[in-house]
């Protein structure tokens, strides 16, 4: 059902704008139009409040949407939010999805050993609050080219270790050429120069 600037589908208990392509809970319409579509009149505001007040099963808080479910993991890409980003990951455990440079970190300091699938496609509905978590899409419904999607069984310790030795590695480099550069700076020695002056330089 089209409520421009809105679309609600049927699937899901909250519309989505198709301009912003970010989906919204009923009672957060009106600050919605206002703060993103200031062309909107107050009294078209309200009836667009209204009519997505009036669909029914609609999601009216934030509250409430906490208990949303994620679509399942062989859902085709939902229309109208933000296309699939690639660069997923998935937690083969508890199927929790992240993206790199998420808070994968975080999670993986809290569960210790958990493997993870890298290369998943994931979209959102909201960008913060409740319903902004990650989901999978599309899930068996292609065949990645080769080196696209790349599957990780790398335990969370295993990764930290890895970090860690890079890290280590990095440094010694540093080490190393500040050593080097101690090297060929001039060397300060007592005696007489030409200029008969006390202290010369050697290079």
């Amino acid at each position: 059902m089209e409520i421009p600037p809105f679309v609600h589908l049927p699937e899901y208990p909250f519309v989505i704008c198709k301009e912003c392509r970010f989906a919204c809970v009923a009672n957060e319409v009106p600050s919605h139009l206002r703060n993103h579509h200031d062309s909107v009149k107050a009294q078209e505001r309200a009836q667009i409040a209204r009519t997505v007040t009036d669909i029914p099963g609609i999601i009216h808080s934030q509250a409430q949407l906490r208990g949303f479910a994620d679509p399942p993991a062989t859902t085709e890409p939902t229309p109208f939010i933000a296309p699939p980003q690639a660069n997923g990951l998935r937690c083969d455990t508890c199927g929790y999805i992240a993206r790199r440079g998420g808070n994968v970190v975080k999670r993986a300091k809290q569960e210790r050993t958990l493997p993870w699938t890298a290369g998943i496609r994931c979209q959102r509905f909201f960008p913060t609050r409740a319903g902004s978590q990650w989901f999978e899409v599309g899930r068996g419904s292609e065949v990645p080219s080769v080196g696209a999607v790349e599957v990780a069984k790398e335990t969370v310790e295993q990764r930290i270790t890895r970090i860690h030795q890079a890290q280590a590695q990095r440094f010694k480099t540093r080490s190393r050429q500040v050593i080097e550069a101690g090297d060929d700076r001039p060397r300060r020695t007592r005696g007489y120069g030409a200029s008969g002056g006390r202290s010369i330089y050697r290079g």
